[in-house]
């Protein structure tokens, strides 16, 4: 008998197995800025990975993963990362989030990505004097160039935001000049000799778009003394230059004055002395390293 044949069209559905792990757009880690002092639900970025598998097993639940998740949340189903308060850049410049993208297969798959978020600085801090008033006593005798004292204003912000410029105020400036940068102050006539009594004011302007500023008052009285028992340096080299991360401690330098008085000499730091990163010994004129040296 011959052979017969037939045929029929059989239909496969092959069921989806969750073996496939959600993966993320970049490998990371993700870079996000954010302002400080910006209020809570700030969006920082988005996140987004995809899953190869279908139905549930492809669904993805995004979460953070660490202590962090007081400052930062993230949006389960879109991945969209949020302030949870308002940061302070001061406090933390920077934050290091782990997030986690999980499907929803069973057993689930899951994968992690970091998110480094860099807090910007904002201009928050005004500089601030070591004191609100200052009193020097001068010679009568004084000449025009002579120190008369050092102010220090430091600002904890960063960049411009930090930087501090000097400017003299008050009804007797014009008998002083000041470094813009350094807070020197010296005398731009002879002093002593029209009043008894000088008064001036300090400010302190940081560089920011909006600069912030703050003042000190500084008196000026002048003694009697004559002016050959004034201290003088003797030489020595004024440009001295170490190492950053010099250690606490370590000597920079040693200054000596004699006076042709039988007076004690005593040595201090007057100004320019930033985040007091130098001392100097009072009885000796040993100046050395009592802060982080740090060239950036």
């Amino acid at each position: 008998n011959p052979v017969q044949t037939g045929t029929a069209t059989v239909t496969v559905f092959v069921k989806d197995v969750n073996d496939h792990t959600p993966t993320f757009e970049s490998s990371g880690p993700y870079l996000a800025h954010v302002m400080e002092n910006r209020p809570e639900g700030t969006e920082l970025l988005t996140v987004m990975a995809t899953d190869l598998d279908e139905g549930a097993n492809s669904q993805i639940v995004y979460s953070l993963v660490d202590s962090l998740s007081s400052h930062f949340t993230i949006l389960p189903n879109s991945g969209r990362i949020l302030t949870t308060t308002s940061l302070d850049r001061e406090l933390e410049p920077q934050y290091i989030l782990t997030v986690v993208a999980t499907d929803q297969g069973i057993p689930p798959r899951s994968s992690s990505v970091q998110v480094n978020v860099i807090v910007d600085d904002d201009n928050d801090h005004a500089p601030e004097f070591g004191a609100t008033s200052y009193t020097v006593t001068m010679y009568d005798s004084s000449s025009i160039g002579d120190f008369v004292i050092g102010v220090t204003a430091v600002d904890l912000d960063i960049g411009n935001n930090g930087k501090v410029a000097y400017s003299l105020e008050g009804p007797d400036k014009s008998y002083f000049n000041i470094s813009t940068d350094m807070g020197v102050v010296t005398s731009a006539k002879p002093l002593g000799q029209d009043k008894r009594k000088l008064n001036f004011v300090v400010r302190a302007s940081d560089l920011g778009k909006v600069p912030l500023n703050s003042t000190a008052s500084v008196v000026v009285n002048f003694s009697i003394t004559s002016s050959t028992s004034r201290p003088k340096f003797n030489d020595f080299d004024e440009n001295i230059k170490i190492k950053e991360n010099t250690k606490i401690g370590q000597l920079v330098t040693t200054v000596q004055a004699s006076s042709s008085a039988s007076s004690r000499v005593t040595y201090h730091i007057a100004g320019g002395n930033v985040n007091n990163a130098f001392t100097v010994s009072s009885d000796t004129g040993a100046i050395t390293v009592t802060g982080r040296i740090d060239y950036e």
